[in-house]
């Protein structure tokens, strides 16, 4: 089963005043943005205004003594759109962030547009690593769980290693409970996706060893009207390694009049 240790989300919404408008929220340890942040600056070139939050327990957010469940993270989002005056969105989401959107469309379809998920956990799949993955305690640990994430890994020095650890083991206790509570099972979505009505866009590396693009090509089946973009060369980071064909793609998507519906495309990695 899928277990992971960050996200990152992005809501967009369609204002007639002023063009487009998007927030975007995360939870990888320190904050999403380095995730998400290779599509911010290239959205906002295309008229979209960018918001980071970071989810519940992650980032600079508050760390309460509470579950940090998807459903809880997923009224995480719902409040942050009502706080900030968007009755209806854009989302999407990265890794356990499309977890969370896909959720959000599912259970409040009302605040949903378009639905966007890129890497995305929250179907059950046999995992080959177990929830430690995501909490290393020393620098052999550390380069495996960047083993998993990427294709490319860079050689990652001692010292680093080690200032990596420490950062992961101060919100370890984040993470073991996020995970936790994703084992049991409760908010998975595999017998529910064929719910989701809004037009929906599925980004996914293929190479991605942490969620398969197996998961990726089973989210597309289950829900009809969805595009699926596979990126060649790509792990599980594509929204931050793989920027420029998850940007085109995402932009193709949102613009898009009618909505795109169905249909397959990869994206080659030479000249990304």
């Amino acid at each position: 089963m899928s277990k992971l240790a960050g996200t990152g989300c992005i809501i967009l919404r369609r204002d007639r005043w002023a063009g487009w408008h998007a927030a975007g929220v995360g939870a990888w340890a320190g904050g999403s943005g380095g995730r998400l942040g290779a599509m911010i600056p290239a959205l906002a070139a295309q008229g979209f205004h960018v918001y980071v939050p970071d989810l519940l327990g992650y980032g600079r957010s508050p760390k309460p003594d509470v579950s940090y469940s998807i459903s809880l993270q997923e009224q995480t989002v719902a409040e942050f759109m009502r706080a900030v005056h968007v009755a209806k969105a854009d989302v999407g989401g990265w890794s356990m962030g499309g977890w969370v959107v896909m959720k959000l469309a599912l259970d409040h379809p009302e605040m949903v547009n378009r639905l966007m998920v890129y890497d995305s956990a929250g179907l059950y799949f046999p995992a080959t690593f177990g929830p430690e993955l995501f909490t290393p305690t020393d620098a052999v640990g550390v380069r495996k769980l960047v083993a998993i994430l990427t294709p490319k890994p860079r050689v990652i020095p001692d010292f680093a290693a080690e200032a990596m650890v420490r950062k992961l083991q101060a919100n370890a206790w984040v993470v073991n409970r996020s995970t936790a509570s994703m084992i049991t099972g409760r908010d998975l979505l595999d017998f529910r996706l064929h719910n989701i009505s809004q037009p929906m866009l599925i980004v996914w590396g293929a190479q991605d060893e942490l969620i398969p693009l197996a998961s990726g090509e089973a989210i597309h089946k289950s829900v009809p009207q969805s595009v699926l973009d596979i990126v060649e060369g790509c792990g599980h980071l594509a929204p931050a390694e793989c920027a420029k064909p998850v940007v085109e793609g995402t932009v193709e998507f949102l613009l898009a009049q009618p909505p795109m519906h169905g249909g397959e495309k990869t994206f080659a990695a030479a000249g990304y």
